[in-house]
């Protein structure tokens, strides 16, 4: 067993320690994941989700398969240090099925 001295980084989360508090940070992962599915220069908006708001989908038609990684990559980050975006990517999660039909 060799020491590789102090841990920066597990589970693709940046680590940083200071005297009073552990952090961790997805950021780069979130980078990643925005380029990878072609997101990184769209427009921000809030992750306020009303809950009788009905989806409808405005935006070019996805593949299931894609939709579904590009969820999967949302559900990993929001359970990992993003809490604020759950609720809006667990609703979003209901529509892997059918990510171009409008609900």
């Amino acid at each position: 067993m060799k020491d590789l001295g102090p841990t920066d980084m597990i589970l693709g989360m940046k680590i940083s320690k200071t005297p009073k508090e552990i952090s961790f940070n997805l950021a780069h992962n979130i980078e990643r994941t925005l380029h990878k599915f072609d997101f990184y220069n769209t427009k921000l908006i809030s992750t306020l989700v009303e809950f009788s708001i009905a989806l409808k989908n405005m935006s070019e038609s996805m593949s299931q398969l894609k939709y579904s990684q590009l969820i999967g990559s949302l559900l990993y980050i929001s359970n990992k240090t993003r809490p604020d975006i759950s609720y809006a990517v667990g609703r979003l999660s209901r529509y892997t099925s059918h990510p171009s039909k409008d609900h």
